[in-house]
């Protein structure tokens, strides 16, 4: 994170779910695994201050 920041912020664009089958050298079965994960866009700090004027939030 950025120096001076306590917190990170982002927006959940979705959550997802997907069954996957390891494969490759070693594998002896190919057993179906529940992979979750989500679509976040992170946001970073602007470096100005906020003001009315530049109608920005902080």
């Amino acid at each position: 994170g950025s120096k001076g920041h306590r917190f990170t912020y982002g927006k959940v664009l979705g959550i997802y779910h997907v069954n996957v089958i390891m494969i490759g050298v070693g594998m002896v079965d190919y057993t179906l695994h529940r992979m979750e994960f989500l679509w976040i866009h992170w946001y970073e700090p602007i470096q100005q201050l906020s003001t009315w004027d530049t109608s920005t939030l902080n």
